[in-house]
């Protein structure tokens, strides 16, 4: 996560960054209006959420760009909460690719799985009008057992404890909700499980969202066996209310 995304949340208690947020403008609260050939689709959820499965589920659609993590969200002036008009964001660079280039190699959309957009998503709404958001739903519990397992040994911070963990998610939960009250039509819900168990169907169903043919020619099998974390009842315990 990068720093001074991180501290934006971190140093305000239960997710303040929301209360934050500048003013929506009124074209991200209308459908999208812009001609753009090219559209952004973000998809959001904790680390550990299952962001990257429903990545791989687009990768394999001509149409599609897929960017990963790797997007340029330091170049957003996330200090400036009292704009008063909306700022177009430059997609060259966010994305590190303009949409000449995208629609000459035949994309038209283009996506990110990075975990930090959540932090700008007020600017990303004004800056990219033909931009969309889907957040990627699993239980909290299952999430916080991947994140001590698979990133402890990274040194991200909000992995040493559970409550620091709790933090994390709940103040992810918090943005989300206020954006939503915002914004709903350009906001997506799935669940985690649809994505392994009916991904033709998740497909469908994105594509309608954002008008956009997802067509794969293949589409993989995952398994539907549930993996269990060995630190899932750890965490099951401490995060029970």
């Amino acid at each position: 996560m990068c720093q001074q995304a991180a501290a934006l949340w971190h140093s305000d208690a239960e997710g303040r960054r929301a209360q934050k947020f500048g003013p929506i403008g009124a074209d991200v609260r209308q459908q999208c209006q812009d001609e753009s050939s090219v559209k952004q689709l973000f998809l959001l959820g904790p680390s550990r959420s299952g962001k990257s499965s429903l990545e791989k589920l687009l990768i394999g659609i001509p149409n599609v760009c897929p960017m990963f993590e790797n997007i340029n969200l330091n170049s957003i002036d996330i200090t400036d909460h009292g704009r008063k008009a909306s700022k177009k964001l430059d997609m060259a660079e966010i994305f590190y690719h303009d949409e000449i280039g995208l629609s000459d190699n035949g994309h038209n959309l283009i996506t990110s799985t990075s975990p930090e957009s959540i932090f700008y998503i007020d600017h990303l709404l004004d800056g990219f009008v033909n931009s969309f958001y889907i957040l990627v739903e699993r239980d909290q519990t299952d999430i916080a057992s991947e994140i001590f397992k698979q990133e402890y040994t990274n040194g991200n911070f909000y992995s040493y404890a559970h409550s620091s963990i709790r933090e994390y998610l709940n103040t992810y939960t918090v943005i989300w909700k206020e954006i939503k009250r915002k914004a709903p039509q350009r906001l997506l819900e799935i669940k985690y499980e649809d994505i392994l168990t009916n991904p033709q169907g998740i497909l469908e169903q994105i594509g309608q969202f954002i008008s956009v043919n997802l067509q794969l020619d293949h589409v993989p099998k995952h398994s539907r066996r549930k993996k269990i974390s060995p630190f899932r009842e750890h965490y099951a315990l401490r995060f029970k209310v």
